[in-house]
């Protein structure tokens, strides 16, 4: 009887260790499924975090959206809105604006020839113009060492003077009559930024692009050693690019820019027009956007004054593809067939 009671006790306890063992196994089987059902949330949510951050870079990728102004003098001038800014000098110099129909009205104020030849514009959110003077046949209207600046046209009188005067590398000469050239208002912060030709030599390359506080008339950031033409900004899956094209060869090259918009990083050759279907030796002399098309105006520039004046102009279109982060080729063409 005693060795029946020792066989029960031994068999309880061998029951309880089973149950404990069966029990902690549980709780370990419990342990792994909540932990793989937890991995299996924060993955969907770091996947869906993913896909939500790809939804927002896409959103944001493209051009800087536009906010030109509308300029006030041309209202006051009774001239219907949305107007022409016509920058082609033929048998005038300075600019004009133009009602946008056949035989519309067209305005000029007195100020807009004092600066002599006028080269690229853009305008600001309240309807300030920025323009550079770029010297075209001679040099008597645009005098050697006057035109590395920026002309502003204000919003509500028109009237026509010097902004700022910019830096330069060295002076300039009859060689390179060029300053200042190209120009581009970024929306997102305010900022102006200018390609320089002055102080550039035969085979000296001293030119910059400034990054230019409008309004208080300062150079917050610049890149140098660079001749460059046309200029914009384009928001890449990158980061936000500085697009310019160069003054020397038919290239297009980009660099970084930060979040408060200064030139930072090395720069990058994008594409040449020159390698193109059709292309030829033309410089980028303004890069246009619609939605993620990039159109480019170009011609020949060699630092003459011939060249500067030649109007025959090519239009080239590129593409952006965001899943490659990179510019494809559409298609060119002369600019008098702009479609």
């Amino acid at each position: 009887m005693l060795s029946d009671i020792c066989k029960k006790k031994r068999n309880n306890h061998i029951l309880i260790f089973i149950m404990k063992k069966a029990f902690l196994i549980i709780i370990v089987i419990g342990l792994f499924i909540g932990a793989a059902a937890w991995y299996l949330v924060q993955s969907g949510k770091k996947r869906q975090e993913k896909r939500d951050h790809i939804r927002y870079i896409e959103s944001m990728v493209g051009p800087v959206q536009p906010c030109a102004g509308i300029s006030q003098f041309i209202v006051d001038q009774g001239i219907p809105v949305p107007a022409l800014i016509d920058m082609r000098q033929v048998g005038y110099y300075g600019m004009k604006i133009l009602e946008n129909r056949i035989n519309g009205k067209e305005y000029s104020h007195p100020t807009w020839d004092d600066f002599g030849y006028l080269g690229l514009y853009t305008t600001d959110k309240s309807g300030n113009i920025y323009v550079t003077s770029v010297p075209h046949v001679s040099i008597d209207l645009n005098p050697v060492g006057e035109q590395n600046r920026i002309l502003k046209v204000d919003t509500k009188t028109g009237v026509m003077a010097e902004h700022m005067r910019l830096p330069q590398a060295a002076e300039s000469t009859n060689r390179n009559p060029f300053g200042a050239v190209g120009l581009h208002y970024d929306c997102d912060n305010d900022f102006v930024y200018v390609t320089s030709l002055a102080g550039s030599g035969i085979k000296e390359e001293l030119g910059r692009i400034y990054q230019v506080d409008i309004q208080d008339k300062k150079i917050l950031s610049q890149l140098d050693n660079v001749d460059a033409l046309g200029v914009t900004t384009f928001n890449t899956m990158t980061g936000k690019r500085l697009i310019y094209g160069l003054a020397r060869k038919p290239h297009v090259y980009s660099v970084a820019l930060d979040d408060k918009g200064k030139i930072t990083g090395a720069p990058k050759m994008e594409f040449s027009l020159l390698d193109q279907p059709g292309g030829a030796d033309d410089k980028a002399h303004r890069i246009v956007f619609n939605a993620d098309t990039m159109m480019i105006k170009a011609n020949k520039f060699t630092y003459t004054l011939a060249a500067a004046s030649d109007p025959d102009k090519n239009i080239y279109r590129f593409s952006y593809n965001r899943q490659e982060d990179k510019w494809e080729f559409m298609d060119v063409f002369p600019q008098y067939q702009e479609q």
